[in-house]
Formats: structure tokens, sequence, C-alpha cells
């Protein structure tokens, strides 16, 4: 599995799966959206640091 970084330097993971690209527990709907301050992708629900964490420890047991 691979991770990423969110702005507080906690790790997010990413999985692809049938096609859909999942970031923690959130889609991405919509990717490479030009905007002001660079290039954004949508997901189909919000992040929160907390539910990230407790996705990692569940994924890793």
């Amino acid at each position: 599995m691979a991770y990423s970084r969110n702005m507080e330097g906690g790790l997010i993971p990413l999985k692809l799966a049938r096609g859909t690209l999942r970031v923690g527990s959130a889609c991405v709907v919509d990717s490479d959206i030009e905007a002001s301050h660079g290039i954004i992708h949508t997901l189909d629900s919000v992040l929160r640091q907390k539910d990230v964490q407790k996705n990692q420890v569940q994924e890793a047991l």
C-alpha cells in the first residue's frame, strides 16, 4: 500500500482497486483540476486526521 502525507505530516493510505483511487476512506471522484494555488482532486467525503489514523490501525491488523 502507498501512503501520502497530509498538511500536518500524518500519513494517509492510498489504494487503487477496480479503477477507483481511495484516499483514506474517501474516493477520488474528479482529479487534476487546475486551481489558482495548484492542482486539486475532489473526494466524496471529508478526511479528518483521527479517521485516517483509525483506518491505518485497522488495515495493519
